[in-house]
This record gives structure tokens, C-alpha cells and sequence, in this order.
């Protein structure tokens, strides 16, 4: 217990000392945040993937952290969120096609290690994407997002395990996360919604210039909420994935990065499916 103490501590510190920053002086604070996710991310996973597949071609892996990063950033500067988007992935296709070259020239990889990292390359590469795109979204709504990424998340988590603890009842997914219960699903469901009040008020408080996105009080608390609501199921529906992911793979925890919470990946499976709902809502919602 200590130790997990000491753990949250630092992911606190670590997440309030880039996106408070990112939010009141300069998005590149939020970009070293996801940056740091790219690297520990696709690290730990190529080591969970091991378990039970073909080693993936690390040197692509970690060549696209970096060539993903500089393909979005020059193409939304040139654009906007949309555009670094295309661009990450445009870059991914190419190490792809890198990475069936290295196979067919070096004897020490076959194809089973390009699905290996076509796999890694995707997940979590891909969905980190769009987490970086949510600082780019706008600034009308660029804090929103990231309050609904990082700030909802935690809440929604906090409540399904409350809830969950405090409930218990019918598991929800026995087979690939046994301390899941219905419950605890339904706990999370309502975080969503309590975040989506919480964010709302932040947001009308005007701190560090941010501002509401409608132009009614009723308008705003049904938008936050709904957002909420969705942010809700898409995290959840992160943490299913990763854990069946880990299930499949036969291992615990992604890591022992972070001493009673297990490695990053363990920490942020929920927000790499909640930041793709949180762009695509805001880039769909620009639109109208």
C-alpha cells in the first residue's frame, strides 16, 4: 500500500506538472506527456506481446515514436488536428513497409515479427495519436478535451472501483477481467456524468482563459454530460481491451514501472480509447 501510494503521488505530480502547464502557457508540455506514453507504451508492450508471439522489430517501433511525432506536428502546423493525424498515420504505413523490407533482407526476422509490430505499431502507437491530437483540436475546445482525457478518466475509474467495492453483484466480464462486476460498469457510467458537471463548472470559471462551448447553461450541462457519458464507455471499454490483451498474453501487469499499479500501460488503457472518442467528438462537433 505504501508503495502504491507513493506510485499515484508521482503519476500526479507527473500529469499535473505537463498539463497544467500545457493548459496555462504551452501546448508542447502536454506533447512531452504523450511522448513519454509513446515510448513506456510500445516498450511494454512489445514486452507483453513476447509472451506469447514473435518479438516485434523494435528499432520501427521506436523510429515511429519519433518520426509520428515530427510527421504530426509539421502537418498541423500547416493544418490543423485532422491533418497531424493523417500524417502519423502516413508515416505508420511507411514503417510498415520498412519493416517488411528489414524482414526480407535479414534473416534474423520473418513475418511473424512484422505482425508483431504492425500489431504494437497500431496498438498503442495509433491510439496514442489521437490523444497527442487532442491538443490540437482547437482552442475552444482543446482544454475541455484534455480535462475529459485525463481528468474524467481518473474519476470514472475512481467510481467504478467504489462502486464496484462497495456493490459488488454480477461480474461483468468473468473471462477476461474477473474483478469487473456490472456495478462497478455502472458506477463508472455516473463518474462520466459527474465529470462532465465538474469539467463544465472549471470551464465557466474562465481560468486561464477557458469558456464554455454553448450558449445556454441547459445546453452546457447536457453537452458536458453526454460527453461524459461517452468518455465513460470508452474507457471502460480501454480497460477490457488491454486486460484481455494481458489475459491472451498470460501476464499480470504490463510492467513493474510503476511499483503497485504495474507500468503505464496499466494506468492508461482507458484514456488511449477515451482520447480517439474525445477528438473525434470535438473534430465532428466543429463541423456543425
Amino acid at each position: 500500500m505504501k508503495r502504491r501510494l507513493i506510485t499515484s503521488l508521482f503519476l500526479a505530480v507527473l500529469y499535473v506538472g505537463l498539463i497544467v502547464p500545457s493548459i496555462a502557457f504551452a501546448p508542447v508540455f502536454y506533447d512531452v506527456l504523450v511522448l513519454i506514453f509513446m515510448f513506456t507504451a510500445s516498450y511494454e508492450m512489445m514486452h507483453v506481446i513476447e509472451a506469447k508471439f514473435q518479438p516485434a522489430i523494435k528499432p520501427c517501433v521506436y523510429a515511429q515514436v519519433v518520426v509520428g511525432y515530427v510527421a504530426f506536428r509539421v502537418a498541423n502546423w500547416a493544418g490543423h488536428g485532422s491533418w497531424g493525424i493523417s500524417a502519423s498515420f502516413g508515416s505508420l504505413i511507411v514503417m510498415i513497409v520498412i519493416a517488411f523490407i528489414v524482414t526480407m533482407f535479414n534473416k534474423k526476422y520473418s513475418m511473424a515479427n512484422v505482425i508483431s509490430t504492425l500489431f504494437i505499431l497500431i496498438y498503442p502507437l495509433g491510439l496514442l495519436s489521437y490523444l497527442l491530437a487532442v491538443n490540437y483540436v482547437g482552442d475552444a475546445y482543446r482544454e475541455a478535451g484534455i480535462l475529459f482525457v485525463f481528468g474524467a478518466t481518473s474519476l470514472i475509474d475512481s467510481m467504478a472501483l467504489f462502486v464496484g467495492s462497495a456493490v459488488k453483484g454480477k461480474k461483468l466480464a468473468p473471462q477476461i477481467s474477473p474483478n469487473k462486476t456490472i456495478s462497478g460498469a455502472i458506477g463508472g457510467l455516473l463518474g462520466g456524468v459527474l465529470s462532465g458537471i465538474i469539467i463544465y463548472l472549471i470551464m465557466l470559471s474562465g481560468l486561464w482563459g477557458m469558456k464554455v462551448i454553448m450558449p445556454t447553461p441547459l445546453e452546457n450541462i447536457l453537452l458536458y454530460t453526454g460527453i461524459g457519458l461517452g468518455v465513460s464507455v470508452a474507457c471502460q471499454s480501454g480497460d477490457l481491451i488491454a486486460s484481455y490483451i494481458k489475459r491472451y498474453c498470460a501476464v499480470k501487469d504490463y510492467s513493474n514501472f510503476l511499483p503497485g499499479h504495474g507500468g503505464f500501460m496499466d494506468r492508461i488503457d482507458g484514456v488511449l480509447v477515451a482520447g480517439i472518442f474525445v477528438f473525434g467528438f470535438f473534430a465532428i462537433f466543429k463541423l456543425f
